[in-house]
């Protein structure tokens, strides 16, 4: 397949090659794959090659595909119905110019089939709809739905009496704001912020440093500058949470459901508050029941247990349109998505998610939706807009439906021990350690090189008044500047290899031995900002216990526990892969051994969960999802995940995949 057309006039083509004893129809192919694919997915266009241009390495050459030529068309049937009211002629209208088609169109006629739309124009149709008066909350899946004139334009009449019109503080009416004021205003921002900071930072240096460069020995100063300055962040801290809180009750007030055009003065005044709030450590309160404090000053209703995970944004705004509920979860980088961008403007809508709900990982709520009690999302799931969920229901997929009961957590093989404050406590203090842990190799360098050569305060604060660089000096700066992170890093795997080995089973979230799981993921995580996608990154993994085969390569992996994973020759790891994360769930933490074989490929995004166990040979795609009927050497995408029976082999030299030369090695 490949997209042709002039743009804004863009169609799927496809091109069919037959086996030599095979004679194709297209009419008779178009019918086929109307048996078992959705029109949408059906091509607009068809055509009949010998072959496929390929490139020179074997794979397929898609911008050396000629255009398909236009099929012929054929004028309504004489029992065809035309547009009978102003939002038929509306719907035809906006077809007719995606389509590139003239009128009059049946009303009856589908979009996909007869009419050979497909889902890019399907898109491009929404689009033109959407500035209308009527259409503005309009999507594709109403496309795919109502797939005629006469259907779609129902839907338009419904949605257009069913929206609710709330204004925003500065108006949704009328036209849209220029993006002039608020975008000098945001600059003035900005360079007040830099006009503040300036003086400080000219302070800190030229008056402050001086002083205690004369006073206190360098050696003691660079010793106790680190600590101090945490110290004083962390008394500055409540004083900068109240000042946001307050910013926010003044700048906005309480968030409302709401639909505001970008660049209006609320616009601005959210922008602001959102600029300070993500300026608060978030990194260090993550997972913590300090951060649920801090989104209860802003205006969330946050319930006891709950468990953010890493890389949930809660800092987009709206928090006094969310709910958690008692033992709620987000799971890994889960998206509770209170502000969404659509047609040029910002949309509020509350998101309710009751007790003991679960979102597993990169699953996503939109706005408007409600989560009852004991209900689930699967990994990857989306549910969309304004739809409830009922109680104790397992739903998966994009978007999500129901599968099922939610499964009740396992009983616990130990207790806790510990409350959700002692717990956080405990976090922060050992990513502080984690921290210290990877400073320590460069701030002993430093020290070492300082007293080598006999540097005293005085001589740092001539330097400061007349700074000078030799070639000497920068060598020294760029040696530290390798040298001090590479001995980090290995301090810390080295570190994760000392602790105990962490067990399987079900544990309590609140327990000491979470406490260690969340620091080993936290050390790979860290350490994957350095080593992803490098020859040294498995060497590191294997370091902190993880078990890694000959020539597997790993990019970015996410939410793992080292000892608990297992991965065989030959393997490839694309970007963003969630591999093997102890499931949260209702307070509780399921521990277990995850096992992927050799020459497994997984594409970006791919979730294993824990527990998993995957044969030799197999192929996950993008954003799909591990299961337990994985057989050796199939290849599935999607979620929910099918199997794809037939994938094009590119063969490729093995000196320039799995056993370069020394060369290629030396050179990567």
């Amino acid at each position: 397949c490949r997209v042709q057309g002039a743009r804004g006039r863009e169609m799927v083509a496809a091109w069919i090659v037959p086996r030599p004893e095979c004679s194709v129809t297209l009419p008779a192919l178009r019918r086929h794959l109307a048996e078992s694919l959705p029109p949408h997915m059906i091509p607009a266009r068809m055509g009949v090659l010998e072959a496929l241009p390929r490139t020179v390495g074997g794979k397929l050459a898609r911008k050396l595909l000629p255009e398909v030529e236009e099929n012929q068309r054929s004028s309504p049937d004489q029992g065809a119905r035309f547009c009978a009211s102003p939002e038929e002629q509306l719907v035809e209208t906006h077809m007719c110019a995606v389509l590139d088609r003239e009128g009059p169109l049946d009303v009856g006629a589908n979009f996909f089939d007869e009419l050979e739309g497909d889902s890019l124009r399907a898109a491009m149709l929404v689009s033109r709809l959407r500035q209308s008066e009527q259409g503005h909350s309009m999507t594709v899946k109403d496309v795919y739905q109502h797939p005629t004139i006469e259907t779609l334009a129902r839907c338009l009449i419904r949605e257009a009496r069913d929206t609710p019109k709330d204004a925003a503080p500065d108006g949704q009416d009328g036209p849209r704001p220029s993006p002039w004021p608020v975008g000098m205003a945001q600059l003035a921002v900005l360079g007040a912020v830099t006009a503040a900071g300036a003086p400080l930072l000219w302070l800190g240096i030229y008056r402050i440093l001086p002083v205690l460069l004369k006073t206190v020995d360098l050696t003691w100063l660079v010793l106790a500058l680190p600590p101090l300055l945490f110290v004083l962040g962390f008394l500055l801290l409540p004083l900068y949470i109240l000042l946001v809180v307050v910013a926010k009750r003044l700048l906005i007030g309480r968030c409302r459901p709401m639909r505001t055009p970008v660049y209006s003065w609320y616009y601005f005044r959210h922008w602001l508050v959102q600029q300070m709030v993500q300026l608060m450590p978030w990194r260090l309160l993550a997972g913590t029941v300090l951060q649920n404090h801090i989104l209860r000053l802003l205006g969330a209703r946050i319930g006891e247990r709950v468990h953010i995970h890493r890389g949930v944004n809660l800092m987009e705004g709206g928090w006094d349109l969310l709910e958690l509920g008692d033992d709620v979860t987000l799971g890994q980088d889960a998206s509770v998505r209170l502000v969404d961008y659509d047609d040029g403007h910002l949309i509020f809508a509350p998101i309710v998610l009751k007790k003991g709900v679960t979102l597993s990982t990169r699953s996503g709520v939109n706005p408007g939706v409600t989560m009852e009690e004991g209900s689930m999302l699967t990994p990857l799931s989306v549910v969309t807009g304004g739809v409830s969920v009922p109680e104790g229901e397992l739903w998966s997929g994009v978007p999500a439906k129901r599968v099922g009961r939610t499964p009740d957590p396992e009983p616990l093989a130990r207790s806790g021990g510990m409350t959700p404050l002692q717990h956080a406590l405990g976090s922060i203090l050992l990513g502080l350690f984690l921290d210290l842990l990877f400073a320590l190799p460069g701030l002993a360098l430093l020290l070492f090189l300082l007293e080598h050569w006999d540097i005293r305060g005085l001589d740092v604060l001539h330097w400061i008044e007349q700074p000078w660089l030799t070639p000497f000096m920068v060598a020294i700066v760029a040696g530290l500047a390798l040298l001090a992170p590479s001995l980090g890093l290995l301090l810390q795997a080295l570190f994760c290899r000392m602790l105990r080995p962490l067990p399987t089973g079900c544990i309590s979230r609140w327990s000491f031995t979470y406490m260690l799981v969340w620091l080993k993921s936290g050390v790979v995580s860290a350490a994957n900002n350095w080593l992803s996608g490098t020859l040294y990154w498995p060497l590191w993994l294997r370091l902190a216990g993880m078990k890694i085969g000959r020539n597997s390569e790993l990019s970015t992996i996410i939410d793992v526990v080292p000892e608990h994973l297992s991965v065989g020759d030959e393997s490839f790891f694309a970007d963003g892969i969630y591999l093997g994360g102890p499931l949260v769930h209702r307070g509780r933490v399921h521990l277990r051994r995850t096992k992927l074989g050799s020459r497994v490929f997984l594409g970006n995004h791919a979730v294993i969960e824990a527990g998993t166990t995957v044969p030799d040979d197999v192929l996950l795609g993008i954003c799909t999802v591990s299961h337990a009927d994985l057989a050796p050497g199939t290849s599935w995408f999607g979620l929910p995940p099918f199997q794809l029976p037939r994938r094009e082999v590119i063969d490729m030299p093995r000196r320039l995949t799995h056993e370069p030369g020394p060369l290629l090695f030396a050179q990567r």
